[in-house]
């Protein structure tokens, strides 16, 4: 099933599909409309290259993936979240989520996000 990501002024439709074990995002649509010809090219390279990719290369870009989630790691080992759902009217549910510091957390290393 696809998915969109959106902002107020861009919305970007892919789905996801398993390349080698791996899941992989192809690129659907951008505002409604389906990939340029040069997106495509480039959408088709990166599945190619994804498809042919060494055991080295497959390491190195896992590696790659799992750095770019420290953050949401490190905030969520920062912090205790607890849920609670309420039903509102016509079976809606409104969410809230309360956040505590975790007292035994230690922040391993900071890197400048700017």
């Amino acid at each position: 099933m696809p998915v969109a990501f959106s902002n107020p002024e861009e919305v970007d439709v892919s789905k996801t599909i398993f390349v080698n074990g791996d899941p992989f995002q192809d690129f659907v649509e951008h505002n409604g409309a389906p990939p340029t010809p040069s997106e495509a090219r480039k959408q088709m390279e990166k599945l190619l290259k994804r498809q042919t990719e060494t055991k080295a290369e497959r390491a190195a870009r896992l590696e790659n993936e799992k750095a770019d989630r420290a953050f949401v790691t490190e905030v969520a080992d920062a912090f205790n979240f607890a849920s609670s759902g309420k039903s509102v009217g016509d079976g809606e549910r409104q969410r809230a989520v309360a956040v505590r510091n975790r007292r035994n957390f230690l922040q391993v290393e900071s890197k400048d996000l700017c």
